[in-house]
């Protein structure tokens, strides 16, 4: 990473760089949900297909991202 040019160094504001050490300290003492804990949501491809105008029936339908 290179140096900033800038004669004092870092121009990041003093608060932000605060607020964000607080959130990086918070986060590392938190584990991402177990996988089979997880749900999201499956679609079958052709769906983007028509929401995206790739196949007939596209935005025109009605069907709208999610």
């Amino acid at each position: 990473m290179s140096e900033c040019p800038h004669p004092r160094g870092r121009l990041t504001d003093p608060d932000h760089a605060g607020a964000a050490a607080t959130t990086r300290k918070k986060a590392a003492g938190t584990k991402p949900a177990p996988a089979d804990v997880t749900e999201v949501e499956e679609r079958s491809l052709d769906t983007y297909d028509r929401i995206f105008g790739v196949i007939d029936g596209g935005l025109s339908t009605g069907e709208g991202a999610a």
